[in-house]
């Protein structure tokens, strides 16, 4: 079993809002999506720490303002991913101590007939309206990714824009005959980014499900 600690995402501003509703607690909220970026010095990356909570919260509030409800939805549904699960890959991007970026990998499980793969998903991530188009958010994706590389994880899910992630090696999930399982969410913008190389057979025909708190998902264990 591999180990790690973080889909809601980034598209382009004028894609905001308009792809598709996840639920969240109950409610629903709109995927919103961040500008793609290019190259800021001055931010290092880091582990979040407790200390940098409220932070994050300001700063996801700040990202997804323009989205109707949902900035607070993935303020809040980052909060009770903490409080539920401890196998979180967290990671912030510090300027002169000040948060600036923030993104979020949690698992993810590919259910098929055969069998369970477990993996991560992306979701969320953040830039503050003020630093976005500067790279911050392709450093965070970046370390995120090779963190988990590190770690052994096998595989990385996010609903994403098509030209966003594909340059970080994700591809459409339909290319690996793999779904998600999240309600009232289309699918063409599912993508995955394989990391073990053995693992892209068993994921064939499977559904990812992601963490409860995401919202009602199907049970992919129906594919065959």
């Amino acid at each position: 079993m591999w180990r790690g600690r973080e889909h809601r995402v980034a598209v382009e501003p004028e894609y905001a809002c308009s792809y598709g509703l996840v639920p969240v607690h109950g409610t629903l909220s709109v995927l919103c999506w961040l500008q793609p970026s290019t190259g800021d010095r001055m931010v290092s990356i880091r582990t979040e720490t407790a200390s940098d909570h409220d932070a994050v919260r300001r700063l996801i509030r700040d990202a997804f303002s323009d989205c109707l409800l949902g900035h607070n939805g993935e303020a809040d549904l980052v909060e009770v991913l903490r409080k539920n699960c401890d196998e979180l890959l967290a990671l912030v991007a510090v300027d002169k101590d000040t948060v600036v970026g923030h993104i979020l990998f949690s698992p993810v499980s590919i259910r098929t007939a055969s069998g369970v793969l477990q993996g991560m998903g992306l979701a969320p991530m953040a830039v503050a309206p003020s630093r976005q188009n500067t790279g911050i958010g392709t450093t965070l994706v970046e370390s995120g990714l090779q963190r988990l590389v590190a770690n052994g994880c096998p595989f990385v899910v996010v609903l994403g824009h098509p030209h966003y992630y594909p340059r970080f090696g994700f591809v459409p999930a339909s290319q690996r005959r793999l779904s998600h399982g999240l309600d009232g969410i289309r699918q063409d913008g599912f993508f995955v980014k394989v990391l073990d190389p053995e693992v892209v057979q068993s994921m064939a025909n499977g559904t990812a499900i992601y963490r409860p708190e995401f919202g009602p998902q199907r049970d992919g264990t129906e594919i065959g």
